[in-house]
């Protein structure tokens, strides 16, 4: 509220200004000010809409990392944490195999990134399924695919 006290105050004194400045012959000059001011006072809430998203994207990320505890996670490697959930969840959402383990690694240096391998481990009682695991992962992420037995 107090910006537009302001605005109306600055608005106020300009407009008296011009108008004394009309009458000494000035009158190209004060259009020329009067359409300067309106321009600035049209564009003025904008400049407000960018500091605020500017300050939350600051506040948001900070160099491209996410601060946790004492470590910190880049974008990349909280990526591949949120992958490798997802192929723990599509595991046991089509084979409802729980893995023990899971793995991936992500190639960055290309333009887009490009999975490498996909490494999965499961108990030792769901390892009959282990080449249909294998199939559906490589088919839905592609890769190097290894499942692996454990205990």
């Amino acid at each position: 509220m107090n910006g537009f006290f302001y605005t109306l105050l600055v608005t106020s004194v300009i407009g008296a200004v011009c108008t004394v400045m009309a009458w000494g012959g000035f009158e190209k000059y004060v259009r020329y000010i009067a359409s300067l001011v309106c321009i600035l006072l049209l564009l003025s809430p904008f400049r407000k809409i960018d500091e605020t998203a500017l300050a939350d994207l600051r506040d948001g990320l900070t160099d491209s990392a996410i601060s946790v505890g004492e470590s910190e996670l880049t974008i990349e490697t909280l990526a591949e944490q949120k992958t490798e959930d997802c192929i723990s969840e599509l595991v046991f959402s089509e084979f409802g195999i729980k893995a023990v383990y899971t793995d991936i690694k992500i190639d960055w240096e290309e333009d887009s990134p490009v999975v490498e391998s996909i490494t999965v481990a499961l108990n030792e009682y769901d390892m009959e399924r282990a080449f249909l695991v294998r199939e559906r992962l490589c088919r839905a992420l592609g890769g190097e695919v290894t499942v692996v037995g454990v205990g």
